[in-house]
């Protein structure tokens, strides 16, 4: 496959692939990320990725960011406390209950232009491996 190196992304001549994981995100949480609005992801589990990732709501590419940093176990009391970059709002104390979750720091977010959409692996809950465009 002929690809670039294009801002720390390999991207195929053919444009079918990102060779690059993928974040799956509901909506309305993917559009405040790549809009830089949403500074931090809340996840039930950490991750070790510390690496740029593509955006996926509602079966689309909507745009990348970095995943910087991961802290926690955190407190549903604590997670409150950062709610203005978070923008989790009520879902956060359906989502994290008497329990914990783990802060997800994001970074360096860009909005792509036009949505592209993907084509979604089987079973994928949190990560597709590499993004196909459909």
């Amino acid at each position: 496959m002929n690809s670039v190196l294009y801002d720390q992304t390999f991207i195929s001549f053919s444009e079918k692939y990102i060779l690059m994981r993928g974040l799956i995100v509901r909506k309305p949480f993917g559009t405040l990320i790549v809009e830089g609005k949403k500074k931090l992801e809340i996840r039930k589990r950490p991750t070790k990725l510390r690496e740029r990732v593509v955006i996926i709501e509602n079966g689309k590419a909507i745009g990348e960011v970095d995943i910087a940093d991961v802290v926690g176990p955190v407190g549903l009391e604590e997670l409150k406390k950062l709610e203005e970059y978070h923008l989790a709002g009520d879902f956060l104390e359906e989502y994290v209950g008497d329990g914990y979750a783990y802060v997800w720091v994001l970074k360096n977010p860009k909005k792509y232009e036009k949505p592209r959409k993907i084509k979604k692996p089987r079973g994928a809950m949190v990560f597709i491996k590499d993004v196909e465009f459909k």
